[in-house]
């Protein structure tokens, strides 16, 4: 077909232990439109999926700038982590269906279908009148979840594998740099003209992005499956993840076992259950779970794991804390902009870090990354923890903890796409996304949930956590950094080989 690349691929056995139903070699070359592309493609290239990814990251750290000014709004603190809960449930759900769809049909054009959903997510959200409303708004923005994976899988197409490494910290630090840009914008606009004002800026943002993606990111390859696709094995994923985390994620703000919660968590597991036996045994799965028997990917997966349930709710508890009334006895007391602004330190940190974990990762093995990560996470949320009484050494434990969090979110794609066919790439992290969007939904339930059993009231009749809420917060959250320094010692050593792929075959009409 005149102006769009093929790919067939053949059945290659994968080094984590499955088999795949097709499978490409890691290329020494960039190829872009079937050509060599020079270094300042390459740039471009990543360039315009840093904006892409955005969507997500602005999504994400602008609502929860704003998840303070919502909460007084609708008075209702523990409710209001659906705001979160719902976009990271969503986030689960499709970010390893999503990736799979882009494997097989194009990563630009899922790229492209998901900005147009966000776009119209964020209209739902601001046009909303009631906290409903909102949530609703923000679950259909959770198809963001498949955006990082794609375009990680963008990168590995492209880019020279001894670069993919780098490239993919790169792309980390770009989301950690748009979180620290939406914190600022977020409180600017809150405090401007109020929390509707950031769900239409998302909406803009979405829309402008595909001008980066239709002009500067190539045709990306499709692949030529030897049978049907699997649409059952996407069909009981997303509601077996949904129910899974809508059930555990109530548990802190349910009666124990009731009939809602433990029915929406057995039939979840019940489902993931079933799910994982129709994989294993599907010739050519949407998701294929044979992936996890690899021992480093499923290290990896776990340390993601444990990285959403704690550290990576630092900006709910950072932004709450800073935002918290002076005479509750440990809040800082700034305004929403002043807490965006006050923040951006910790962006630039994440910039740095992000990068020199892709470098550690190619040059040591991701293993080191990990390490290094999550001792850095000890002192942040540890120092955090102990000494917060002023806005400067606040600042300073938040731009290390984040620098941790940027390092493990670019050190656990590496592991992954080290062991697996370059067929999979966005599928695999993909499935890593969804494994930390899980345990980050949890996470982010737990934490709204101590947060408001444990509070105090104003004069005005408003709750507000309690000391005693955030240090239980902060000590949890220290506890999962040591959990995920001592799973990242038993990783493997050094650099992996890439899997043993067959050739890729590139069909390019003149």
């Amino acid at each position: 077909m005149p102006g769009r690349n093929r790919l067939s691929m053949g059945t290659a056995s994968a080094q984590c232990g499955g088999q795949g139903p097709e499978a490409a070699p890691a290329r020494k070359d960039v190829a872009v439109n079937g050509a060599s592309a020079p270094k300042r493609s390459i740039g471009r290239l990543v360039v315009a999926l840093m904006m892409v990814e955005m969507i997500s990251s602005f999504e994400n750290s602008m609502t929860i700038t704003a998840l303070p000014t919502i909460a007084r709004q609708f008075n209702d603190i523990a409710h209001v982590g659906w705001l979160i809960t719902g976009f990271v449930l969503v986030q689960a759900g499709t970010a390893a269906v999503g990736g799979r769809l882009g494997d097989i049909y194009g990563r630009r054009r899922m790229l492209a279908i998901i900005a147009i959903l966000c776009a119209a997510g964020s209209v739902v959200s601001a046009l909303a009148t009631t906290l409903e409303g909102i949530i609703i708004g923000r679950a259909i923005q959770g198809v963001s979840g498949a955006l990082l994976p794609l375009c990680f899988g963008i990168v590995r197409e492209y880019v020279p594998q001894e670069k993919v490494a780098f490239w993919v910290g790169c792309l980390s630090g770009a989301y950690a740099v748009g979180a620290g840009l939406g914190n600022v914008l977020a409180g600017f606009l809150v405090d401007l003209g109020g929390w509707h004002t950031i769900f239409l800026f998302t909406a803009g943002y979405s829309v402008l992005a595909l001008i980066p993606l239709a002009t500067m990111v190539p045709e990306t390859t499709r692949l030529t499956l030897k049978g049907q696709t699997d649409y059952l094995g996407g069909l009981l994923f997303v509601p077996a993840v949904a129910l899974t985390l809508y059930g555990f994620g109530n548990i802190s703000s349910s009666p124990f076992l009731s009939v809602t919660v433990a029915g929406c968590s057995l039939i979840g597991l019940g489902l993931i259950a079933l799910w994982a036996w129709h994989e294993s045994r599907h010739p050519e799965p949407l998701i294929d779970v044979r992936l996890l028997a690899n021992r480093d990917i499923a290290l990896a997966n776990l340390c993601y794991a444990l990285l959403g349930l704690g550290m990576v709710q630092m900006p709910i508890i950072s932004m709450m804390l800073l935002q918290q009334p002076v005479w509750t006895g440990i809040g800082l007391g700034v305004t929403a902009t002043i807490a965006g602004i006050v923040k951006t330190p910790t962006a630039f940190g994440s910039a740095v870090a992000s990068p020199l974990s892709g470098y550690i990762s190619g040059r040591f093995g991701g293993r080191a990354s990990i390490v290094t990560g999550s001792a850095l996470g000890i002192v942040g949320w540890g120092g955090l923890t102990l000494f917060h009484d002023s806005i400067a050494l606040a600042v300073m434990w938040m731009t290390i903890g984040v620098a941790a969090i940027a390092m493990l979110l670019a050190a656990v794609p590496n592991i992954v796409l080290a062991h697996v066919p370059l067929s999979r790439s966005s599928e695999a992290t993909g499935l890593s996304m969804v494994v930390k969007g899980i345990f980050a939904g949890v996470g982010a339930q737990a934490v709204t949930a101590i947060l408001g059993s444990r509070s105090i009231l104003g004069a005005d009749g408003t709750a507000y956590p309690s000391r005693e809420g955030f240090m239980l917060c902060l000590g949890l959250t220290t506890g999962t950094a040591v959990l995920i320094l001592l799973t990242g010692l038993t990783i493997g050593r050094g650099k992996p080989t890439p899997a043993a792929e067959e050739n890729t075959v590139r069909e390019v009409a003149a």
